[in-house]
């Protein structure tokens, strides 16, 4: 029987390009912020429809997706993070240096949205770490107090940073690319595909090694005691 996914569509239509921008303006690079916030849905899909029911769907996104942002961070931090992408980027912009047409005005439309941003970023700067990631859940992903100290486990009691309209127009300059429910179900199913593997080796070597260390007891046991006898030469043995 397949499953109803109609109201985590509606959520992630909703929340989308929320998660992805709270990444960035946690300085995430945007293509990495869809990466992750893919992976956080990824982990959250199966459990959904509980979730939806019994728990704030919000703080147990939020909490994912942080955790998701420091994997990130620790694979990348041991070099097992895949860089393909951001490579070819840097090729691409090595070819615009070499005399290619320069980069798009932005348009006018987006100039104030463009403006607001770096406003926002600069403010966003002179933030600790932990300042700047109350500030982002409050104003960015729209959080309640409570709900920003459940996701952080901190409290909170900081003022607004900027006036809300002026965050929401910040947002428009931060491009998202569309995320539809099945990408996030394909995703969900290849990690459970991955973990039944990986499970499935580490179960099939402790299964060897239970059945080698049985093989070599019962040899053990049909060998039997050595008995001393008397040596029937006039020599040593």
């Amino acid at each position: 029987m397949s499953r109803d996914d109609s109201e985590f569509a509606a959520y992630l239509a909703a929340r989308w390009p929320l998660l992805v921008r709270t990444l960035v303006l946690l300085d995430v690079p945007e293509r990495t912020a869809h990466r992750v916030a893919e992976d956080a849905l990824s982990r959250v899909y199966p459990d959904f429809p509980r979730l939806s029911r019994e728990e704030d769907v919000d703080v147990a996104v939020y909490r994912e997706l942080f955790d998701a942002r420091d994997r990130h961070v620790r694979q990348e931090g041991s070099g097992e993070a895949d860089d393909g992408a951001d490579d070819g980027a840097d090729g691409a912009d090595d070819g615009a240096d070499d005399g290619a047409a320069p980069p798009p005005v932005a348009p006018e439309w987006l100039a104030e949205p463009q403006e607001r941003l770096e406003q926002l970023r600069a403010a966003l700067d002179t933030m600790s770490p932990e300042e700047r990631e109350i500030v982002v859940l409050q104003h960015v992903a729209e959080l309640s107090d409570d709900q920003v100290a459940d996701v952080l486990g901190t409290q909170v009691g900081m003022r607004p940073l900027l006036a809300a309209p002026d965050v929401r127009l910040a947002l428009e300059a931060i491009p998202v690319d569309a995320l539809h429910a099945g990408e996030v179900a394909e995703a969900a199913r290849v990690r459970r595909r991955r973990l039944w593997t990986r499970t499935g080796g580490v179960v099939l070597t402790l299964v060897l090694v239970v059945l080698a260390a049985t093989w070599v007891a019962d040899r053990l046991d049909s060998v039997g005691d050595v008995e001393a006898v008397d040596n029937p030469l006039p020599v040593a043995w």
